[in-house]
């Protein structure tokens, strides 16, 4: 792989180039897979690849206007085909004209990272394994199971001064949790689908998902399908609610106030007279996050405050032609905790969802909704497994009477409340 001043090197011998910004990526995968419980293959990979994006001038009139492309080096070449990519990219730039933008002017060099973990990376992965397969019971297990421990680490280096580092990891784990009924009919049998990632080899969490999937599958193997038509209270947690809070903020970016297209302004209510006040920012993912792919150094950032709009978001480009600061690409989610404890969110009929297909938000719409694969459905007196039914209602409504759990997650990109309510929704 050629190295960074090797390319920068090449770079400033084209003067159509008036800014470059160099990122290197080195990837190392530690990946066991398990069919039946038995380990099949253990495979450990090295991967090194290199970004370069080179940006250039042109006037337009009166106007200065800022072009742009990229290319990757994923494997050793020579100094004549480094020379081809810069041209085509010098080609491929010319085509594009973004009102112009200044780059992030860099500090010094700066190193970031998140703290090691304390065991070898496959014996993380085998012990995951392990509690994963002790989750199962009542004929439920876990016939296939992928585990993978990556690790990353990146170096960008930009044209004005930026020259940061960090090293990072991530667990990931792909499983299908299986129920066999032994009725000798192939129908009675189901099976899910999991994939469950963790910033941090997290013992109780990992255990806690295991169990939840076996639970879901052995709920799946005995839910009706749902046909009552009714309004009810609807539970959903961790992986949703970071979802409809994505869609909540989306309009809040900088690019969406610069097209005009944000659906509230700086001090606007998101919440009327809630009793609930929600407060999220946006925060670093990790200590090895603290920069992002622009080269702005990462911070938190509050974004709604007691219920409403304290700022804006997003990344170095926009942010210049607003006239503000940028946020920077910041990822995860961080939602204040909430004042109702997950059982007293239960003491009324409601619904929790289990599995769901996909929130959908419409902010314009004033919608919320979505389709469900799998919930648990309490009537005042019993709880039975439930599937195939959708819920909706407006999303203005959902938000101003929003209650959120006591209890806590940290769960990738978002650290919050792990449950939410949301009160008398539409069942179709």
């Amino acid at each position: 792989m050629m190295k960074i001043n090797a390319i920068i090197k090449e770079l400033k011998k084209y003067d159509k180039i008036t800014d470059f910004a160099i990122k290197e990526l080195k990837t190392s995968t530690f990946e066991q897979f398990y069919d039946l419980q038995k380990l099949e293959t253990t495979r450990m990979t090295n991967t090194s690849e290199t970004n370069v994006r080179i940006y250039t001038k042109a006037l337009k009139g009166d106007k200065t206007l800022l072009g742009n492309a990229s290319f990757d080096i994923s494997h050793k070449i020579s100094k004549s085909e480094l020379d081809k990519l810069i041209e085509d990219a010098i080609y491929q730039a010319s085509f594009v004209e973004n009102e112009f933008y200044e780059l992030v002017e860099g500090t010094k060099k700066l190193s970031f990272k998140q703290n090691d973990e304390e065991k070898d990376p496959f014996e993380i992965l085998q012990e995951i394994a392990s509690i994963y397969f002790n989750a199962g019971r009542d004929n439920a297990s876990f016939n296939a199971l992928e585990c993978f421990y990556n690790q990353y680490e990146t170096h960008l280096v930009t044209s004005r001064g930026v020259d940061y580092k960090n090293k990072k990891h991530k667990i990931m784990v792909e499983a299908i949790p299986s129920y066999n009924a032994n009725s000798g009919k192939r129908l009675d049998n189901c099976e899910l689908y999991r994939m469950n990632e963790y910033e941090t080899y997290d013992e109780a969490k990992i255990k806690e998902d295991a169990c939840n999937a076996i639970s879901d599958v052995l709920n799946r193997s005995k839910a009706l399908k749902f046909n009552n038509h009714m309004n009810v209270n609807v539970i959903i947690k961790e992986k949703d609610i970071l979802n409809m809070l994505e869609e909540l903020i989306v309009t809040y970016d900088y690019s969406s106030v610069y097209s005009k297209s944000n659906f509230h302004k700086i001090g606007d209510e998101i919440q009327t007279n809630p009793k609930n006040p929600l407060n999220l920012s946006l925060i670093p993912s990790s200590k090895g996050d603290y920069f992002d792919s622009d080269g702005v150094l990462l911070k938190e950032a509050k974004i709604i405050n007691n219920g409403k709009l304290e700022s804006y978001y997003g990344n170095n480009r926009f942010a210049y032609y607003l006239g503000i600061k940028p946020t920077g690409n910041l990822q995860t989610i961080k939602v204040t905790k909430g004042k109702k404890a997950y059982l007293d969110m239960l003491k009324k009929p409601y619904i929790e969802i289990l599995d769901l297909s996909g929130i959908q938000v419409d902010l314009f719409a004033d919608y919320i909704g979505g389709e469900v694969r799998l919930a648990n459905y309490f009537d005042g007196k019993d709880t039975y497994p439930i599937t195939a039914f959708s819920f909706s209602g407006s999303l203005k409504k959902c938000i101003d009477e929003l209650e959120l759990s006591k209890e806590m997650t940290k769960i990738p990109y978002y650290v919050g409340p792990k449950y939410a309510l949301l009160k008398d929704f539409e069942i179709i």
